[in-house]
């Protein structure tokens, strides 16, 4: 997971360009937004026992859509753009749960020099256990005619602690290739876990 690195000046002239076009950007009520000098950290202090069951909204773009909670915040693609250092980024929701994000990204297998979509998740695994990441889970099952690959782990390439959580979902078709990563702080992330597994048993690639 890339982090979402942004220099003081960006960030200004980001204030400017919000400010002067009377674009307002919806945050959840509960949000707290802390700027360092390398990143802004969204804050989410919502019990996630609050979190909608409504998953009613849905996300569309490059090729794969799934419904996400009505509670979800998506980021605007162009301010994401701004905030993200991941070229292969295309989505980015902050969920009502400390710490919480959720990361879309798409790019061609052959990026990455792989073959397949279990290839190139499998070799991802592996990278996850090279950093000294602890795998929890594994699985494999199929939604909507997809085979899609999970992977639950803590301490791969956190962006806020060491702490964090990671569902991270892989799929795809052809030569398109998708990652879905749910992320929080664990406690939080075990409580809401089973309403981001209902948000992967939506996705669909055209």
């Amino acid at each position: 997971m890339k982090s979402r690195n942004i220099w003081f000046i960006s960030f200004f002239i980001l204030v400017f360009i919000v400010s002067s076009s009377g674009c307002i950007i919806p945050l959840p009520i509960h949000t707290n937004i802390n700027i360092t000098n390398e990143k802004i950290i969204f804050n989410n202090t919502i019990n996630s026992s609050s979190a909608s069951q409504d998953i009613s909204k849905t996300f569309y773009n490059e090729g794969i859509s799934f419904n996400y909670p009505t509670d979800w915040v998506q980021i605007p693609t162009w301010l994401d753009k701004i905030l993200s250092n991941d070229d292969y980024e295309i989505g980015f929701f902050i969920p009502p749960i400390k710490n919480g994000g959720v990361v879309i990204d798409h790019y061609y297998l052959s990026d990455f020099g792989s073959s397949s979509i279990e290839e190139d998740f499998k070799s991802t695994v592996e990278d996850m256990k090279n950093q000294n990441a602890t795998i929890i889970k594994e699985n494999k099952t199929i939604i909507n005619n997809l085979t899609v690959y999970e992977v639950i782990n803590t301490n791969y390439d956190t962006y806020y602690d060491d702490n964090e959580k990671i569902l991270y979902v892989e799929t795809g078709k052809n030569q398109n290739a998708y990652i879905i990563q749910f992320y929080g702080e664990p406690n939080d992330f075990d409580e809401y876990l089973p309403l981001f597994e209902q948000v992967v048993s939506t996705i669909k690639i055209k």
